[in-house]
């Protein structure tokens, strides 16, 4: 063997466990948005048939000020920063709490466990008919003005749509023009999300960003208002999800799943209480515009309705349902399974593999329940809220697992006579047991926010066992 091949052959124990858990760990987010087929089929069977609707005669101009949850809304107009407010309810989010999720109920009206949308990952265009090709289909014009990144674009934009970035989705005459050569306007702004991952919602710098884009949202409903007159348009302004005090949102905290949306301007309409789906807001949409909700919407609109398409949504949303939890059901059957095997596997390599490899995984569990120890003690949290910046989660979750296989593997793990080198082998084995749990469920729903979490913690494993014993080998010839 040359040298090169001899020196590969050394560090190999060492770059295989991390490079299988980054792999399982890709392959985890990726399943999180694998189509459920069966779901979806049911969804477009029940679709509603295309109807010649009349032009809008009167522009919406929706507005989602990103990260800014339902009490800071309620803030904004207990103090008259957001004014003036006719109407607002409080809506779920639903899980996960993050943001391309939410923009596909937003503008469906389809939850994102149905649509199978997991994760900021999410490629494409939106799974279910959106409100925005309903503007189309009516003859009228969708205009977006986007601060930062193209992910609304990306789900219901056309190439022929009007679209303005950066500070232009900050000016608000800019935008007002945009509402007289469109139907539907929809602006998005990002510095609010930006400063509470990077300040979390507890911060004085994101209670200025949120207070700034309230002003700004009651600017412009006065710069529409002076061009189009009161009468003359609808303004909606809300948000996708919140964030935990610290930074971070993704999990079923309240902070973060309750948002609000409210209406400036116009006629005052009677505020109903009680909390209800985010995905309520894409029929709430159409209705303001006076045409049909989007074909394949689960969710009547959040307010009087003028359409009359509620019946309807009602007879879909009972036709997809059944399918819907037959399909869930069926994904954990198969996510159970596939946890069994994983373990079947292990107990088999364990009584045929010989004295090696049996030390070689006692000393690997030994090593895991270290780490998953100091991760309850000193990690981030078993909620995917914990992920502030991605970052940040990543360095606090490993410095936790590595303190825990540290102590683990110096204290025990040693004893069972494993090598070091065999112990990260077998640690290798630990993230397919998070693909096991969780990707098992591909295609059947989105995975629940802890076991995503979960299996994807366990992807770093592998990496914190390397760390782990190669500190140890640091402080043993330190030490003499």
């Amino acid at each position: 063997m040359s040298t090169v091949g001899r020196r590969l052959a050394a560090y190999a124990p060492l770059l295989a466990p991390p490079l299988v858990g980054a792999y399982t760990g890709d392959a985890l987010l990726t399943a999180q948005n694998a189509e459920p087929t069966r779901v979806l089929a049911a969804l477009h069977a029940n679709a509603s048939p295309r109807r010649p609707a009349p032009r809008p005669s009167r522009p919406v101009v929706v507005v989602l000020v990103d990260g800014v949850g339902d009490a800071f809304m309620a803030r904004a107009m207990e103090r008259g920063t957001l004014r003036p407010v006719s109407w607002w309810r409080t809506f779920d989010t639903g899980l996960p709490s993050l943001s391309r999720p939410a923009y596909h109920a937003l503008f469906t009206g389809v939850p994102q466990a149905v649509a199978g949308v997991g994760n900021n990952r999410h490629r494409g265009p939106a799974r279910a008919d959106t409100m925005m090709d309903r503007v189309r289909d009516a003859g009228g014009f969708v205009a977006w003005a986007l601060e930062g990144v193209s992910w609304m674009h990306d789900l219901a934009g056309r190439s022929s749509d009007e679209v303005r970035w950066g500070g232009a989705a900050h000016d608000v005459d800019a935008l007002a023009a945009m509402a007289t050569r469109n139907t539907l306007v929809v602006t998005h702004w990002v510095t609010t999300d930006d400063a509470g991952h990077t300040h979390g919602a507890a911060s004085v710098d994101y209670a200025r960003e949120v207070d700034g884009a309230m002003r700004r949202a009651s600017a412009l409903h006065d710069a529409l208002a002076q061009r189009l007159g009161a009468a003359g348009f609808t303004l909606f302004v809300g948000a996708d999800h919140g964030h935990v005090a610290r930074g971070g949102h993704g999990g079923p905290e309240r902070a973060v799943t309750r948002t609000r949306w409210v209406q400036l301007g116009g006629p005052t309409r009677t505020h109903h209480e009680g909390v209800i789906s985010a995905s309520a807001m894409a029929a709430t949409f159409t209705d303001a515009l006076a045409i049909e909700a989007p074909r394949e919407a689960l969710r009547c609109a959040a307010r009087e309705a003028v359409t009359s398409d509620c019946a309807a949504i009602t007879r879909r949303a009972e036709a997809v349902e059944p399918v819907f939890r037959a399909t869930v059901r069926e994904g954990r059957v198969r996510a159970a399974v596939l946890s069994v095997a994983w373990a079947v596997v292990l107990l088999a390599m364990a009584a045929l593999g010989g004295t090696r490899v049996r030390r070689a995984l006692a000393a690997m569990l030994v090593v895991l329940a270290g780490a998953v120890g100091a991760y309850v003690l000193l990690g981030p949290g078993f909620t995917l809220s914990a992920i502030g910046t991605r970052g940040a989660y990543i360095a606090r979750s490993l410095a936790a697992l590595t303190a825990g296989a540290l102590v683990a593997w110096a204290a025990v793990g040693r004893r069972t006579g494993a090598r070091g080198r065999e112990v990260l082998w077998a640690s290798a084995a630990v993230p397919w047991a998070g693909v096991a749990a969780a990707g098992g469920l591909a295609g059947a729903t989105v995975p629940g926010p802890h076991v995503a979490l979960l299996a994807s913690t366990a992807g770093m494993v592998p990496t914190a066992t390397v760390l782990a014993v190669l500190l140890t080998r640091a402080i043993t010839k330190r030490t003499g």
